[in-house]
């Protein structure tokens, strides 16, 4: 089954916040994910972008959809202040950091993920295995981590720092 990218910001149909060819020249700039990203057709890069998607629009923004039934978070209307029912609407069209964040999404989700299983590998290190007629393995996360992480992009904390002004986690909307 064939994917179709469907960008309209607001759409009901809307399935992703960048278009193949946003993805693939900002995933060209990637020097650790780019080999991987151009040897994958075009299904399998529409496929990756709208679950790189959907990971996105499961975290708790602020402000609401700009329209009634759009699919996807973005765009958005974001509070004043405290008084109901007074809005400010945002740009009408997707920001580039959310865009910017779905491309570091998709690196996330394919370097976190475990070739055999498909389920989230996260970085993580052998810390004990013991054979007594029965293997026991035990992992952790890596001590670098982060470090690497952020050295080969597509770490979840890159998604959410290109996400923070619109998080509910505390932050603040930027003006």
């Amino acid at each position: 089954m064939t994917i179709t990218i469907d960008t309209t910001p607001g759409g009901s149909g809307a399935n992703s916040y960048v278009t193949l060819a946003q993805a693939d020249e900002y995933l060209e700039a990637h020097l650790v994910f780019r080999g991987v990203w151009s040897a994958m057709d075009e299904d399998e890069k529409a496929a990756r972008l709208v679950r790189a998607a959907q990971a996105i629009d499961r975290m708790d923004f602020i402000g609401s959809p700009l329209t009634p039934g759009q699919a996807l978070a973005f765009p958005r209307v974001r509070p004043v202040d405290a008084r109901p029912m007074q809005l400010d609407l945002m740009d009408l069209t997707v920001p580039a950091a959310v865009q910017r964040a779905q491309c570091e999404m998709v690196v996330h989700l394919w370097a976190d993920s475990d070739a055999a299983t498909g389920r989230s590998a996260g970085t993580r290190e052998l810390i004990a295995a013991r054979v007594d007629g029965v293997a026991a393995v035990s992992y952790a996360d890596a001590v670098d981590r982060a470090e690497r992480e952020s050295a080969a992009g597509g770490s979840l904390s890159a998604v959410r720092s290109l996400l923070r002004p619109w998080l509910r986690y505390g932050f603040e909307w930027s003006r």
